[in-house]
């Protein structure tokens, strides 16, 4: 009994101050990297629910922020990387996301909405993938983003000045995606719709710089 808590505190080390430990892989070559990301994949596949619980997403979308976006890699690279990494915390949210999970990656969004629009377009994508097309995820994903305070994170990404009109463009996708579903309530539909305090998509779009407007956004908005 003695020999198998020693042994499993032994492995709890390696997996958390090795395997996960992102830092000490930073400087690696990239074909180390993808292949150690993919070994984490294949480790976290067998054991779902302990690393879910034990690391899960926010570790992941911090190892993200802090390991996987660095304007001195190359960028294709970093892509590639990062990609491994959204794929690890898909296979988390592919049947039963939670909401901590889900207010997790908006909240990832709006920190680096203010330093990078590629990462933030990645996860907008990885959100919208949740949607559509339609998964075991999908009714989920929706019940969670009617909760309070997550319109309001999307809406705020539109009036960020350093993200792309392509950027924006999926957010109102996906706010587009829940007008459109059944699932959403009513008053949810209200405050989607901007109705609540009477600012409306016109006020929206005033609030919108003349670069950032272009004929795509401005239908998405009024559509």
């Amino acid at each position: 009994s003695r020999f198998i808590e020693t042994s499993n505190l032994f492995t709890n080390q390696l997996i958390q101050h090795i395997l996960l430990e992102f830092s000490l892989w930073h400087k690696a070559k990239f074909h180390v990297r993808i292949a150690h990301l993919q070994y984490v994949a294949a480790v976290i596949k067998d054991e779902k629910k302990f690393y879910r619980t034990k690391f899960g997403v926010q570790f992941f979308l911090d190892a993200l922020r802090q390991h996987f976006n660095s304007a001195e890699e190359n960028p294709d690279e970093q892509k590639q990387l990062r990609s491994a990494v959204y794929g690890i915390i898909k296979y988390f949210l592919q049947r039963h996301p939670r909401l901590e999970e889900i207010n997790a990656l908006l909240s990832s969004i709006s920190t680096l909405s203010t330093s990078s629009d590629s990462i933030t377009r990645e996860l907008l994508e990885f959100i919208l993938a949740l949607l559509d097309p339609p998964s075991a995820a999908t009714d989920t994903t929706i019940g969670l983003l009617c909760e309070p305070s997550m319109s309001e994170s999307l809406y705020a990404l539109l009036t960020v000045s350093n993200l792309s009109s392509e950027t924006k463009e999926i957010v109102m996708k996906i706010i587009k995606y829940l007008l459109a579903s059944r699932r959403v309530p009513q008053q949810v539909r209200t405050q989607l719709r901007l109705e609540n305090h009477h600012i409306g998509f016109g006020g929206l779009i005033s609030g919108l710089s003349a670069q950032e407007l272009n004929v795509s956004l401005v239908r998405d908005i009024l559509n």
